[in-house]
């Protein structure tokens, strides 16, 4: 389908036809994050890490209605994320430890993967927060399971079953990404309850950042208020929240988080 033709169909038409690939990467997502064949080993038996996003990878390719790839790469970052991976390949060749090299090259290939599938299927801003909200569930499923990172933050624990989430720092490297994310869903979200909600995801994740005591993330989330704070266009509003998020903070994080 030429950018012409996806440009004049019917939005209503086009999200019908493809609404089943949306539900799939939102599948393909929460199993890639979330791992819950950690916990719930039954769901272990077909490779489901594998299948369900390889699928979703190979449809994506046929499916017209999506957006073209011709329009995806025309973005520069899209062509920066493209080259990283060529640099990626031309390395396995010449690394030192082949083997470590080539499975960093397959991770890193699978998150091209799904960069890809986002772009294609995301047509919409409903999407985009559809994406959004499930990488979020994913953690906060992550923590459901491990409630000690947020309910004893005076020792540090890891992740347990989180595969490349497992490590504190990488969780809440993860977490400052959905940060944004969530201040997205409560600032589009249409009623107060909504809201109020996606505020106390916000609370949640923030506490669960300071509880992996991890000070790069901590950084990461002053360098995240600072530049809320300089786009808002209600700066005392702004100013109050921030002081509230200090205030739970001080009284949540232990002393080992400040020293």
């Amino acid at each position: 389908m030429t950018r012409q033709a996806v440009q004049s169909a019917d939005p209503a038409v086009v999200e019908r036809k493809t609404r089943y690939l949306y539900w799939w990467l939102l599948a393909a997502l929460f199993l890639e994050y979330a791992r819950p064949a950690s916990y719930l080993p039954a769901l272990g038996i077909l490779p489901l890490n594998s299948v369900v996003p390889l699928t979703l990878f190979v449809a994506c390719l046929f499916v017209k209605e999506l957006r073209p790839t011709s329009i995806v790469y025309s973005d520069r970052l899209s062509r920066y994320l493209m080259w990283f991976v060529g640099i990626i390949s031309i390395s396995v060749l010449h690394a030192s430890v082949t083997h470590t090299a080539y499975e960093v090259w397959i991770m890193i290939l699978g998150y091209a993967f799904l960069f890809f599938m986002i772009a294609k299927i995301a047509i919409n801003q409903a999407r985009i927060r559809g994406v959004f909200m499930i990488l979020i569930i994913a953690h906060l499923f992550l923590l459901v399971m491990n409630p000690e990172v947020v309910t004893d933050p005076s020792a540090r624990h890891y992740v347990l079953g989180a595969t490349f989430l497992g490590d504190g720092n990488d969780f809440s490297l993860s977490v400052c990404i959905l940060l944004p994310f969530a201040v997205e869903l409560a600032a589009s979200a249409k009623s107060r309850l909504k809201k109020i909600l996606w505020l106390a995801v916000l609370i949640l994740l923030v506490l669960a950042l300071i509880g992996t005591q991890s000070r790069g993330a901590a950084l990461g989330m002053g360098a995240l208020v600072v530049y809320f704070w300089m786009a808002s266009q209600r700066k005392m509003l702004g100013l109050f929240v921030v002081l509230l998020l200090g205030i739970v903070i001080v009284a949540y994080a232990p002393d080992v988080f400040f020293e």
